[in-house]
């Protein structure tokens, strides 16, 4: 999706529109009970007509990845090496925290092609949101040290969606009551 940087350049109009189906593709993709578990803007195609495809579902890949290593995160998530995340901060955790998952995924190898648990609408919708985000903002929000910060309470993404004009924008892109099903719903029916 670096469309967004070429000529000639989208207006807010086609930039609403193509947010509004990346949300309409995640809804209807809830609604057949899949998860994408990978959204990014290199897996957001957009036609000359604006017409959008959310592609590359990602089904095989982990949901949670270790805080302490990011080499999972390099392996399975940042393909184009420019350290751009739109994982959901939930998905990274720590041995001392989550003890289930560290149990569950040292398991994994006797479990090989299974998955170490269900990605959720919410984190596929903050990802969609950074997406949106980084379209409106015409660069990424969070490289993985910055959502690391933003984890932690370190990092705010308040000066830089501040640009952003659209309150609705700004509000979809990040806001954790926006990323329940309710409000999600909710934002797609207006």
């Amino acid at each position: 999706m670096s469309f967004y940087s070429t000529r000639p350049f989208l207006s807010t109009i086609e930039k609403k529109w193509i947010a509004f189906q990346i949300l309409t593709a995640l809804r209807d993709a809830r609604n057949r009970k899949v998860s994408h578990g990978d959204i990014k803007s290199e897996n957001v195609l957009v036609t000359s007509w604006n017409w959008v495809y959310l592609t590359d579902f990602a089904s095989y890949k982990p949901t949670y990845l270790p805080l302490d290593d990011p080499s999972d995160f390099s392996f399975f998530f940042d393909m184009s090496g420019r350290r751009s995340c739109y994982i959901a901060p939930e998905r990274f955790y720590t041995h001392a925290s989550h003890p289930e998952i560290s149990a569950k995924k040292s398991k994994m190898d006797e479990l090989e092609g299974k998955r170490d648990g269900r990605v959720t609408e919410a984190m596929d919708v903050f990802s969609a949101g950074c997406v949106i985000a980084e379209m409106f903002l015409e660069g990424a929000l969070f490289t993985l040290s910055q959502l690391f910060k933003y984890r932690e309470g370190e990092y705010r993404v308040d000066g830089p969606l501040a640009v952003v004009e659209d309150k609705g924008v700004q509000v979809c892109s990040l806001s954790h009551e926006f990323r329940s099903s309710f409000l999600f719903n909710q934002f797609l029916r207006t």
